[in-house]
């Protein structure tokens, strides 16, 4: 009997560690495609600088190279979040770095957590749930937005996750991811202190914490997978990373309990600043020099450049709205008998574009006041002659996260949607 015991004990280990084995040559594998895709968009980047130096080159040689560049960038931000091999769930609604989200019925999550923070806060009697990514560039008193929007005087409780690092004191990248990590976990402590919340659980400065994490807000349940419904400004949020000046608030990405809606991205003066500077009206090819530059990894690369590219886009968007709003108030100020030249006009908009702005998702309703400060607070009109107000435009008060409130039907059918996936937390890896 001991010896048939001991027979199938050996025989779970060797189940098990040829399971690992499997798992561990996926991920290996996963990692391996994404690094060949970034060589191969390093190859292919090269080609096109060559060929668009030379003017007799034929364009559609160009051209069908931009197109296997634009492939193989979206192939590898694909790839980019499969670092451990970790399961996708398409019903999970994405937070962002320095990002909050809230939910009470959906599943919300984050990934790339890595030496950030995660910290999830709930109410267990309305199942009211806020997951923010925090990193070492977060104003951690912006937390105080969560308690705002939690129900007053609630029991709240909280699960930590993040501030990982291999635990390798010897290298100086380890050490690094350590001390920022710390950082990180210091501050949201030192701001929780005085709240009334209990910490249920905390899952950090390990090696081997999840990067990727998936909350189900009925059950308070943790497991380790890549949320992935879809956000439109997913890239756009992520790169407004490298415009940081110094602390930055977290933003409410979405309010699961009032609307489906994302928040618009705000980009204070200061990144229009170093957004103008540094990246706009670059090419790919500058861009990619410029983000190695910088040590971005060739796997990196790829995703950093298309990142910036459609953060650009979106800057200039909202600079094109605000030129046509102005034109629009010119064009009634020259019915009143009020001229402004060509210079002036100019003069004008770059003034305009030092000031903060609302890009991607439901920009136009949050850039409003800045609109409406274009039509009616720009221009102080006396006896035919105008003075511009354009000190105030840093006092304008922006709409906190606006979320067009959506019907209650649409609000159920789009949960009865994420209900008819199979939330199976069995086959993934479960978190105390």
């Amino acid at each position: 009997m001991l010896l048939f015991m001991k027979k199938i004990v050996y025989m779970m280990a060797i189940n098990y560690y040829e399971k690992s084995i499997v798992e561990f040559t996926e991920a290996q594998n996963l990692m391996y495609e994404h690094q060949n895709l970034g060589n191969l968009y390093r190859v292919l980047a090269s080609q096109l600088k060559v060929k668009q130096e030379y003017p007799d080159i034929n364009s559609n040689e160009i051209i069908n190279l931009t197109k296997q560049m634009e492939n193989t960038r979206i192939q590898s931000a694909g790839l980019f979040s499969y670092k451990r091999g970790e399961k996708v769930r398409n019903d999970a609604y994405r937070v962002e770095q320095a990002e909050i989200g809230f939910s009470s019925k959906m599943l919300i999550g984050t990934d790339n957590v890595n030496d950030c923070l995660t910290i999830i806060i709930r109410d267990p009697d309305t199942h009211k749930t806020a997951l923010a990514h925090i990193d070492s560039h977060t104003d951690a008193s912006s937390l105080e937005l969560i308690f705002e929007r939690m129900p007053q005087g609630a029991d709240l409780e909280a699960k930590i996750v993040g501030a990982s690092y291999r635990d390798d004191p010897n290298t100086t990248e380890d050490n690094r991811w350590a001390e920022i990590g710390q950082s990180n976990i210091y501050k949201v402590l030192d701001f929780l202190e005085n709240k009334n919340i209990k910490i249920l659980s905390s899952d950090i400065l390990e090696g081997s914490q999840p990067t990727a994490i998936v909350v189900d807000p009925k059950t308070f349940d943790i497991v380790e997978a890549i949320p992935n419904v879809p956000n439109p400004d997913k890239y756009i949020a992520n790169m407004k990373i490298h415009a940081i000046i110094g602390e930055r608030p977290l933003r409410i990405a979405f309010d699961l309990t009032s609307s489906s809606e994302r928040g618009p991205i705000l980009l204070r003066a200061q990144e229009t600043n170093v957004l103008k500077s540094q990246y706009l009206e670059k090419s790919e090819i500058e861009l990619k020099d410029l983000f190695q530059s910088w040590g971005d990894s060739d796997a990196q690369v790829p995703r950093s450049v298309h990142g910036n590219m459609q953060l650009s886009n979106a800057y200039m968007n909202a600079q094109e709205q605000l030129a046509e709003k102005l034109d629009e108030k010119l064009t009634q100020l020259k019915a009143e008998g009020v001229e402004v030249d060509e210079i002036e006009r100019r003069d004008i908009l770059d003034a305009l574009s030092e000031s903060s702005v609302y890009i991607g998702e439901n920009s136009d309703l949050a850039n409003k006041p800045l609109f409406d400060f274009i039509q009616n607070d720009l221009f102080d009109i006396s006896d035919g002659y105008y003075e511009l107000r354009i000190a105030d435009l840093q006092d304008i008060e922006f709409t906190d996260q606006p979320y067009q409130v959506i019907k209650l039907d649409q609000i159920e059918q789009t949960m009865q949607l994420a209900q008819d996936y199979i939330w199976t937390p069995d086959n993934n890896i479960k978190l105390n």
